[in-house]
């Protein structure tokens, strides 16, 4: 499947920014095309390289966390009071993106003067957005398809934690016109990207341009690690020119768990609705 020429051209712009930002190294030879491994946009090595060789190496200061919640200058102390009194991480965070995206979607991205316009454009705030999918975009009549499986609680308790995150956010952003879908966006771009360090004593979930592009493999050629505030992407084995990168997003959970966090199922190109409708043993199990 081809993407619109549009969905390619939102990706020029993020390597651009990643390029001017201080500190920021991105191999010449990384490109983001159309994926062969999955949905969407994939990243590609168009020049060889040895196992071991920087790809790209990311500074902490062009990832996005509660951090820059709690310092955004317009509910940065309203974010950070609702943190301090218990409320998830990801809620602020998710607060922090859907206002960002929705001055964004005002304003356009040659106009918003922000620090992550580039990376916001490209994020899945909305359903088809790069071919993406996710159950927090489904219909409650397409999550009854789950009815019998463990992905339907699951399901269930997610749209509901959203749900709750957007009662508290409305309170907080001031601009309502859309704020329903961003907060959902923001959460599926949460879900389906971020990344978990439990060895960061406060910015525990990030969003790491560029590394968050990579399609999943329980192969993966890449293997990348925190190296002093960034976030280093090195080659796993020696690549021939032309090689998608490909990342494990998760060796533990099972496929219909990845398919309600990721909003895809591994190894499996028909649609979840087709594998739900005919009771697939990925979601219901043998009988």
């Amino acid at each position: 499947m081809y993407l619109p020429f549009t969905s390619l051209l939102a990706a020029t712009p993020l390597v651009t920014w990643l390029k001017s930002v201080p500190k920021c190294f991105v191999h010449p030879g990384i490109d983001i095309d159309t994926s062969e491994n999955g949905a969407g946009l994939g990243t590609f090595m168009r020049e060889p390289a040895k196992a071991g060789e920087m790809l790209f190496s990311i500074p902490t200061s062009a990832c996005i966390s509660v951090t820059d919640a709690a310092l955004d200058a317009e509910c940065g102390e309203k974010f950070l009071q609702m943190v301090e009194s218990g409320v998830p991480r990801t809620v602020a965070i998710a607060g922090y993106l859907a206002k960002e995206y929705i001055k964004l979607r005002t304003v356009g991205l040659e106009n918003y003067d922000g620090p992550f316009g580039a990376y916001l454009d490209i994020l899945p705030f909305e359903l088809g957005k790069n071919d993406h999918d996710h159950i927090l975009w489904w219909s409650d009549e397409d999550i009854a398809l789950m009815q019998g499986s463990p992905a339907f609680d699951d399901a269930v308790a997610t749209r509901q934690e959203v749900e709750m995150a957007y009662s508290l956010l409305g309170d907080i952003i001031p601009e309502k016109n859309g704020l329903g879908l961003a907060v959902a966006g923001a959460f599926v771009t949460i879900l389906s990207r971020s990344f978990f360090d439990d060895t960061q004593p406060v910015d525990k979930e990030k969003l790491i341009p560029l590394l968050d592009m990579l399609q999943h493999d329980y192969n993966p050629n890449i293997q990348y690690c925190d190296n002093d505030g960034h976030i280093e992407v090195r080659a796993a084995v020696d690549m021939e020119a032309n090689t998608e990168l490909l990342n494990c997003y998760n060796y533990i959970l099972s496929p219909w768990n990845l398919f309600t966090r990721y909003g895809f199922v591994p190894g499996r190109y028909e649609s979840p609705r087709e594998l739900l409708v005919n009771k697939d043993p990925i979601f219901f199990g043998s009988e």
